[in-house]
């Protein structure tokens, strides 16, 4: 049996891996394989399993990928950053960006909000994906501002 001061000892001595990276892309899906490089290149430093960061990489894939979805589909022209921040506890993904194209047009005829259902349904697998990959999602909207979505997913 170890002596209690040695295993206090080898718990205080443990080094605790950080990896942070950020960056910006245009609102476009050609982009959406720069932010996947990133992804990878910031797990490829945790001593997670392949298939949980292929899992991490689908993940954030699909938040980044619908937000360009939905700002193309609106002719809109931004940018969308995402910062990747992991330590021995978890992984974590900002995405923001300041589209604020979120217009309730009191006009619409009902035919009209029946397309747009229609058409943000093709999101709905994106968020089943995200919500069974990740173990907590916080999206904050301010008006004006931006969106920003994070994601966690616990090491």
């Amino acid at each position: 049996k170890a002596p209690l001061g040695n295993v206090f000892n080898t718990g205080m001595n443990k080094m605790q891996k950080v990896v942070q990276k950020s960056m910006s892309v245009p609102c476009d899906p050609r982009y959406l394989e720069e932010v996947r490089k990133m992804v990878r290149e910031s797990l490829s430093e945790t001593a997670i399993s392949d298939r949980e960061k292929s899992l991490i990489v689908v993940a954030v894939d699909e938040a980044v990928g619908s937000i360009i979805g939905y700002g193309r589909d609106k002719n809109l022209d931004n940018e969308v950053a995402v910062s990747v921040d992991i330590d021995d506890v978890r992984f974590k993904a900002t995405v923001s960006d300041s589209m604020n194209a979120f217009d309730l047009n009191g006009g619409l005829t009902d035919h009209q909000i029946a397309d747009r259902v229609n058409k943000e349904k093709q999101y709905k697998l994106g968020i089943f994906l995200i919500r069974a990959i990740m173990d907590e999602i916080t999206y904050n909207y301010k008006k004006g501002f931006e969106n920003e979505l994070e994601l966690i997913r616990f090491l």
